[in-house]
């Protein structure tokens, strides 16, 4: 439901026609894939959601083999739907990525891509928790400083999932 306030919060008030959302993500966010029935009203009116959440995506570069065959980046795949006119592109990914100059990097071109779109961008921060905490940090510091450079909205996620234990 927070992804469903914040994507309301950037489109604003809801038109006759459907939001068409991308959403990019890793393993984190497939799990949308399977997502409840109380979920389902995100998928349907306002909203036309495109899911685009696999294991071991990566921001930029090639994701895990499966087989001999490399898993699309997430700007490939942002790249793939270039001719669907998304209104918003929501990325839950990078947990894969290493680096906080190359999340910087990847960020850019990610939404200089969503951008040349015509979309707006919503980038969910990472979850600071476990054995990824001092990375996840790093990486808020800079979605959050990315976000006020290139005026694009963030969802804190590491804030909502902090009071969640059981995640």
């Amino acid at each position: 439901m927070a992804i469903a306030a914040c994507v309301s919060s950037v489109a604003g008030p809801v038109r006759a026609d459907q939001i068409k959302v991308l959403i990019l993500g890793d393993s984190v966010a497939s799990v949308l894939r399977w997502s409840p029935p109380s979920m389902k009203a995100l998928w349907k009116r306002p909203y036309a959601v495109t899911l685009e959440v696999w294991g071991c995506q990566k921001l930029v570069d090639p994701g895990c083999l499966e087989g001999k065959v490399a898993q699309p980046s997430a700007l490939d795949l942002l790249r793939k739907h270039r001719n669907e006119k998304f209104d918003i592109v929501i990325v839950a990914t990078g947990y894969n990525d290493t680096g906080a100059s190359y999340l910087q990097t990847s960020i850019r071109r990610v939404h200089a891509e969503t951008s040349r779109q015509g979309a707006q961008l919503i980038w969910l921060t990472y979850r600071e928790n476990g054995n990824v905490k001092i990375k996840a940090r790093a990486f808020n510091k800079v979605v959050k400083t990315q976000a006020k450079k290139l005026n694009f909205h963030v969802l804190d996620w590491a804030t909502i999932s902090m009071r969640q234990k059981h995640w």
